[in-house]
């Protein structure tokens, strides 16, 4: 099998599952490596629109000298999981051959122990997720799909018309899927433009 995924498990109320590449996750760059991410089981309570944002860690168990190591996501601690985003994690996250090292003591007996600590992080981003849903002026959504097949260094969304002047987004050719930026081989950006002053 190319993943495996772990038993549920709950954490600030919520039901989640960690999700293991033993030969690294090749579509985002995991080949060599140890791919482990957090999935978040969709919570049937709420809306489609929901979203829940936690603080994670992973572990993996030295079993020579009864440690942990630790390793997080320090640039961008608290993920937001979505409808969209249900999975965050580190594709490199351990290397085949630190993992197979006997003398690190993560692999003994053919067995190793992976483990999370999961922070559900109750109150943030609901300034942001209001200002998203009621957006001052018009909006223009630019859509790239097949992300991961284009081959060009920048793209132009169409153009767009706002106070009687023409607009032209572009974007520069992002290609690293474990930031999260795209998700099933799309890549969505949206803005938002209000006109302060004009001059003829």
């Amino acid at each position: 099998m190319d993943k495996y995924k772990s038993a549920t498990f709950e954490s600030g109320g919520y039901q989640w599952k960690l999700v293991l590449y033993p030969s690294g996750n090749k579509k985002s760059n995991g080949s060599g490596f140890i791919s482990l991410y957090l999935e978040i089981e969709k919570p049937g309570t709420l809306s489609l629109d929901w979203e829940v944002n936690a603080e994670f860690k992973f572990l993996v168990f030295d079993k020579i000298r009864d440690q942990y190591l630790v390793i997080k996501d320090t640039e961008v601690p608290v993920k937001r999981f979505s409808e969209m985003k249900t999975e965050w994690g580190i594709s490199q996250f351990l290397s085949q051959k630190t993992l197979n090292n006997a003398a690190n003591g993560y692999l003994v007996d053919d067995c190793c122990t992976f483990g999370a600590e999961v922070l559900v992080i109750q109150h943030p981003l609901k300034i942001e997720k209001s200002v998203l849903q009621k957006p001052i002026g018009p909006t223009l959504t630019f859509k790239l799909p097949n992300f991961s097949k284009l081959d060009n260094k920048s793209y132009k969304s169409p153009i767009f018309t706002r106070n009687g002047i023409k607009w032209l987004g572009t974007l520069k050719y992002l290609c690293d899927s474990s930031k999260g930026y795209m998700v099933d081989d799309s890549f969505i950006v949206e803005a938002v433009l209000i006109l302060i002053s004009k001059v003829d």
